[in-house]
Formats: structure tokens, C-alpha cells, sequence
């Protein structure tokens, strides 16, 4: 009897671990519906629970979100959801108390095709929303440069705090609100909204608007910008503006502009609204302004896990409760780390230097802004070593990372930031943004006079440099 009672447990698991395997790889080849079951909907949540318990790297940084009461909060939330839109939209707001910028719920592809956008960007310049394109019709009444002021009656920073930011994923306060201005009409196609503007003549302008962009004519055209742009400032100052670090392509343009740059007496490196990508690219243009053999990077932190040290570690919880005077030793405490979460493998970034090529000496000035982001900002870690780079500009953007793919019912995802990257120290980037040297942040007249506070003031600074230098 014992032995039947054995194999039919023996059974039984088999079937449960072979419905989750095969709804695994069903995730992965998004089966889309229009709502999930409430069986789908708890898995979706507990499998985003899970994932960022075992492997979010910041947790460190909300100290007062517990995260198992956030999930058994939620519960009830993800079925009270009526489609799987709106589903995920739950999990988005979810995800987005983990305040991290490389963290995020992307929904399925079948509700990002019903979704569509205003025929007008938008920019936030201290918290508040500026018009910087607009349809060729609408132009009269929303020139560029009118601010946005109110959102169907509200107030537009009462609208976004309700509406918009509760959902939007950002490592840091300003990245928040510059998502959420730039982003807070993306959403279901055919959507009405009665806006109110302020001119940049002065005038009041009340317009009902629909998301969708079928036929926009842009009254400043989209244009692809190229991965390097080289200019001379003047006959001794060149300008060098570094876009994007996601193509490999950057590394032969870069090297066609190099021997312009051998020419200069002092570099300006433009790196704002750059937001990243492979990490190499960012190594390989750096490699060129030093003699340094070895590039020190981002330290990065990962989590690490041991089923046996988490059990050894799992023991002293209770003890610890019924005698807080007691004392672990070395490896107990190290086993309950495990227990508790918080153990971690720590590297440092050190690249080789062996580029056989001239290198590049001179004063630097490096540009950055608030949308200077991930590899852009290691960009930034590794020139500080070399003692010459000052930085001119905004905090950057302060987000980082190496994202977990986590398949979701339904056909959508979450990323999970699994890797923390801090300077060399330990100090935190991520949450903060890399500082400048020297501050510089655009007014809203800098914006609407097209007035670069922080170029001119970068050259500035790279003229007392050169003159230094001599």
C-alpha cells in the first residue's frame, strides 16, 4: 500500500513539474488572450515575485518596501483585473515600487499594436512639460515651445502623479518625471484628451486631441542621427558627440575621426541623451585618451545562491529571536547571509589597454545630462580615472545594469535588474546619477531661447584648461 501510496505521489509531482515546464515554454511562445485565467494571472505575479526576490540587486535602496507583503497585497489586485491589459498594467505599478530604471513589465505585443501616441512630444524641463515637436496642423495652436499646463481639467503635475507616475520605472527622481512627461500619452489608440497650453507668446490654448499618429507631419522632421558627429569649435577646440554605444559601428566611425582629434588641443565629448548600450564600444573609444595599461570600470555586485549554506544559514533565525545577544561566528554569520538573501560575488571591471596606436592627451571636457544613461554612464567611470575629464552639465540619469528576462503569461515580460554597478569605491551611481564636476541645468528660457547653457559652458571650462596646459 505504502509503495502505491509512493508512486502515486511519484505521479503526481511529474504531472505538476511537467505542466509548469510545458506552461513555461508556452509563455515563451506568447499565447496571446484577451484575458487570463485567475490561475495564469496568480502564476504570472508569483513568478515576478520570485524572480526579483532571488535576484534584484537593489533592494538596498527602498529599505521600506517589503516586497512578500507587496505581493500578498497584489494578489487580490491581479484578480480583480478585467483583460490582460489591464492586468499587466497591475503588475507594471507592482514592478515600479522597486523604483529601478533597468527594471521593468513590457506588456504583450498584441496590446502594444492597439496602442498609439499624440501628434506632439513632449520634454520635461524641471518637472514641467514643453512642446518639442507638433504636427504641421496643430502648430498654430500648439507652437513648439508651448508648455502643457493641464491634463482634462487637472493640473498637469496632479495628473501625472495619479495617472502616470505610479507606473513609469525610474532609478531616480528627475529620470522619473522625465519618463513620465515624455511618455504620458503613449497608450490605447483613439483616446481623447483635453489639454491646456501656455504659448510661448503668452496665450492660453484649449485643444481636444486623440492618440493617433497616422499621417503626422512633424514640424521639425525625424531624422536618424548618426552614432559620432566631429566639428571644430575653433581652430583648437574639436567637438565630438558620442550618440549611442548600442552599434558596433560606432568603433570604425570613431576611428575615421580620429586623426581630427590628434589635431586638437583640448576635446569636448558630448555624451547628453545618450543612453547607452554594449559597454565594449564605450571601452574602445576610451582606450584612446590614455597610456593607462589597465582601465579600472564599474564594480558590479551580483547575488548568489546555495541551497545547502541557505539551509545551514536557515537554523539560526529562530535562535536569534529567542537570544539577540548571540553570537555567530564567521561562517555562521556567512550561512545566514545565504538565509537571509544577502550574499554576493563582487568584481571589478578591469580592461586591458593594448591598443598599438598613438594616444590622445589633451584636456577633455565630457557633457552629460539627466537622459546620460547605463553604458554611457560607465563611459563616465572609466574616463574619471583618468584624472583629466571634467564633467560639465546634469546628474545623469543613474541607472544600470544587467536585466533578467522573465517570460509572463499572456505573452509579455518583465526584466529584473539582476547586477548592481557602483564606482570603483563601492560608492552607489545607480539610484543617484554619475555628478558633474561642474553643474550646469538649463532653464526653461534656455529651452525655449534654444540657449546650450552647458555647451557654452563646457567650452568655457575647456578654454581655462588648454591656457592651464601650456
Amino acid at each position: 500500500m505504502k509503495t502505491l501510496h509512493r508512486l502515486f505521489l511519484r505521479g503526481l509531482l511529474c504531472s505538476i513539474l511537467l505542466g509548469i515546464a510545458q506552461f513555461s515554454l508556452i509563455a515563451q511562445q506568447k499565447p496571446y488572450k484577451a484575458n487570463l485565467s485567475d490561475a495564469e494571472k496568480i502564476y504570472g505575479l508569483s513568478l515576478f515575485w520570485q524572480e526579483v526576490n532571488y535576484n534584484f540587486a537593489f533592494f538596498h535602496q527602498i529599505p521600506h518596501l517589503n516586497w512578500d507583503s507587496t505581493y500578498k497585497a497584489f494578489i487580490p489586485k491581479v484578480l480583480a483585473t478585467y483583460s490582460t491589459e489591464d492586468y499587466y498594467r497591475v503588475l507594471a505599478k507592482m514592478g515600479a515600487l522597486l523604483k529601478d530604471g533597468h527594471t521593468s513589465i513590457r506588456f504583450p505585443r498584441e496590446v502594444y499594436q492597439t496602442y498609439s501616441n499624440l501628434k506632439i512630444r513632449l520634454k520635461a524641463i524641471q518637472k514641467r512639460a514643453f512642446v518639442t515637436n507638433v504636427d504641421q496642423l496643430l502648430s498654430k495652436q500648439i507652437p513648439i515651445g508651448s508648455e502643457l499646463l493641464k491634463v482634462n481639467g487637472q493640473p498637469l503635475k496632479k495628473y501625472l502623479k495619479a495617472q502616470i507616475l505610479p507606473y513609469i520605472f525610474a532609478s531616480t527622481e528627475h529620470d522619473l518625471w522625465n519618463k513620465g512627461i515624455s511618455r504620458m500619452f503613449f497608450g490605447k489608440r483613439g483616446d481623447k484628451f483635453q489639454l491646456t497650453f501656455g504659448t510661448p507668446q503668452g496665450k492660453i490654448s484649449q485643444i481636444t486631441l486623440r492618440r493617433d499618429r497616422k499621417g503626422v507631419k512633424w514640424v521639425k522632421q525625424i531624422q536618424k542621427k548618426p552614432l559620432i558627429s566631429f566639428k571644430w569649435l575653433s581652430q583648437k577646440m574639436a567637438y565630438l558627440k558620442l550618440d549611442n554605444f548600442m552599434n558596433n559601428q560606432i568603433k570604425a566611425d570613431f576611428l575615421k575621426v580620429l586623426p581630427e582629434l590628434y589635431k586638437a588641443k583640448g576635446i569636448v565629448i558630448d555624451v547628453r541623451d545618450n543612453p547607452g548600450g554594449n559597454g565594449k564600444n564605450a571601452v574602445f573609444i576610451v582606450k584612446h585618451f590614455t597610456e593607462q595599461k589597465k582601465l579600472k570600470g564599474a564594480k558590479t555586485h551580483s547575488r548568489i545562491h546555495s541551497s545547502s549554506l541557505k539551509a545551514w544559514g536557515s537554523w539560526f533565525e529562530y535562535s536569534l529571536d529567542q537570544n539577540p545577544q548571540m553570537k555567530l561566528n564567521p561562517e555562521q554569520r556567512e550561512n545566514f547571509k545565504y538565509y537571509q538573501g544577502k550574499a554576493w560575488k563582487t568584481d571589478l571591471n578591469v580592461n586591458k589597454n593594448d591598443l598599438k596606436v598613438k594616444k590622445i592627451s589633451v584636456p577633455l571636457v565630457v557633457l552629460t545630462n539627466h537622459y546620460t544613461g547605463s553604458a554611457a554612464e560607465d563611459f563616465l567611470i572609466y574616463l574619471s580615472n583618468l584624472k583629466r575629464a571634467t564633467r560639465v552639465g546634469q546628474l545623469t540619469n543613474g541607472s544600470t545594469g544587467q536585466p533578467l528576462l522573465v517570460w509572463l503569461p499572456g505573452g509579455g515580460n518583465a526584466v529584473i535588474c539582476a547586477k548592481r554597478d557602483t564606482y570603483p569605491n563601492g560608492k552607489d551611481f545607480v539610484g543617484v546619477g554619475v555628478k558633474p564636476h561642474i553643474e550646469v541645468n538649463p532653464s526653461v528660457e534656455d529651452f525655449v531661447k534654444n540657449n546650450d547653457v552647458i555647451l557654452k559652458k563646457g567650452v568655457e571650462v575647456l578654454k581655462e584648461k588648454i591656457k592651464n596646459s601650456k
